[in-house]
């Protein structure tokens, strides 16, 4: 199974999320770094909540950002 394959099975409300926005947002994302074109492939994700570096998405998947939102 592929990344892609993996990620779109565990984030069905991202993907619907991502369809949603690309209707009333260009490309679907509020930036052009968070296109698939520019690798977040199938789809950026898209988050419910963080606290510190922890960032939940809507699908309930945890992550840590390591680059703490690209801070600086």
């Amino acid at each position: 199974m592929s990344f892609a394959d993996a990620f779109a099975a565990r984030t069905p409300a991202t993907a619907a999320l991502f369809e949603r926005a690309k209707r009333t947002i260009p490309g679907g994302a509020g930036s052009t770094a968070r296109l698939p074109r520019n690798g977040w492939k199938p789809y950026p994700i898209f988050m419910a909540e963080g606290s510190g570096s922890r960032l939940t998405d809507v699908d309930g998947n945890t992550y840590i950002d390591y680059l703490l939102g690209l801070a600086r």
